[in-house]
Parts: structure tokens; C-alpha cells; sequence
């Protein structure tokens, strides 16, 4: 099942699959949550120049694995693998500018066999 929604076009979707990123920095704590439990992802600004700042909610504790992947559907990156609390952290990605050059990316976290993906365009 896939939905669209949220004015920066979020995109959720609930399948398996194997996904990976890796974290430069958490920006913020996880933050407990609002008054739904709900599993979602979004990543800006959009367009992003250096920086990009990835937020996820998470309803319950449990691993995660956030994975980066370019429009040809290469992984490029995994800025986390582990275990995290539930709640909402923002991570602080920072694509090295030598080996990623500017274009489509695709952000896919997966949690306890749910998986959402959200896109990045990339400007240089």
C-alpha cells in the first residue's frame, strides 16, 4: 500500500524490504509522539545544497535501518542501522559533495517490517 499526503509530498509505504542510510548527526532526540502512533519519513529543504535534515516518526522501540539510493536505484548510502526508541529524531545527512553529484535521491527507512521512502532532489 502506498499514500501520497503532506504538502512536501511525503510518500508511505508499507512493504518489506531490506533498506540502510547512515546519520553525519541526530539533530533532536526522539520526541514522543502525538496523540496517533503512525510510522512516516520526510526529508528537506527541498532542494537540499549540503544538507539534509531527516525526520521519522516511530510508534514503538525496535531496529531501524535508514538507506539513501540514487534515481538508478544504486544504495549510495546508510547513515543508520540500530536500535532506536520510539519517537520522532531528525538526522542531520551530509551527501559528500566528491561522490554525489546533483540529481534524484530516494531516502527508505524500514522498522519493523514497515517501510516508508520519501525523495531528496540534490543541487549543486
Amino acid at each position: 500500500m502506498i499514500v501520497f499526503g503532506g504538502t512536501n509530498q511525503n510518500v508511505y509505504v508499507d512493504a518489506p524490504g531490506p533498506w540502510q542510510l547512515a546519520v553525519d548527526r541526530v539533530l533532536e532526540a526522539p520526541a514522543p509522539l502525538a496523540d496517533t502512533d503512525r510510522f512516516s519519513l520526510s526529508a528537506g529543504p527541498v532542494p537540499a545544497t549540503s544538507m539534509v535534515h531527516i525526520t521519522f516518526e516511530l510508534p514503538e522501540s525496535g531496529a531501524v535501518r535508514l538507506d539513501v539510493f540514487d534515481a538508478n536505484g544504486r544504495r549510495v548510502d546508510s547513515p543508520l542501522a540500530g536500535t532506536l526508541a520510539a519517537g520522532r529524531p531528525t538526522i542531520a545527512w551530509s551527501p559528500n559533495a566528491a561522490t554525489r553529484p546533483a540529481g534524484l535521491y530516494w531516502v527508505r527507512l524500514t522498522h519493523k517490517g514497515q517501510t516508508a521512502t520519501q525523495r531528496m532532489v540534490l543541487l549543486r
